[in-house]
């Protein structure tokens, strides 16, 4: 059979009759609605490519260490719907401002105990498939370390830094292993 476009290849009425029967749909907001179960496999997708995990490490004047952890996912404020998507997914998090000079928006988890129940075994379960697992396993391991409180200790404090200063960005190039 030729493939090559040929006016004769449709028949025109039935394309004008079904366009009249069955109006084109709006994708102008998110393909996910509230009607549609938010796939696991999606959230994942979704983390590697508009995600990031995330410590941050701050000494006191005490010589004490903060430690706060983030999962984050980031969009502009016309995908604002996809974001509180992921609250209701998750059942934890919340949507704030960014940045407003690019006009984004970010859902956020930050407690230990909704990272630990919530996050992790998702991402146990629906692993990332990019060179963001390297992080997520970093960042995984110092849940470990704030859980069992080993980061008041010497070594811990270390380790912590340690895996802070191999994260995103500050990680050498190359695959996962």
């Amino acid at each position: 059979m030729d493939t090559t476009y040929d006016s004769t290849f449709y028949d025109k009425d039935f394309v004008e009759d079904t366009l009249r029967e069955e109006p084109l749909r709006d994708y102008s907001r998110s393909i996910l609605s509230k009607s549609v179960v938010f796939p696991n496999w999606y959230v994942t997708g979704f983390t590697d490519a508009e995600g990031s995990f995330s410590i941050n490490v701050k000494t006191t004047a005490t010589d004490k260490i903060k430690v706060g952890l983030q999962y984050k996912v980031t969009q502009l404020a016309s995908s604002e719907e996809v974001l509180h998507d992921l609250v209701d997914y998750f059942k934890v998090g919340n949507v704030h401002i960014d940045n407003r000079s690019t006009g984004t928006l970010k859902y956020q988890v930050q407690d230990l105990v909704s990272i630990r129940e919530r996050i992790l075994p998702h991402f146990e379960e629906y692993p990332l498939q990019t060179s963001k697992a390297l992080d997520y396993k970093d960042w995984s391991k110092a849940v470990d370390l704030l859980t069992n409180k080993w980061h008041y200790q010497t070594e811990g404090k270390q380790l912590l830094f340690d895996i802070k200063q191999s994260m995103n960005n500050a990680r050498p190039s190359g695959g996962i292993t």
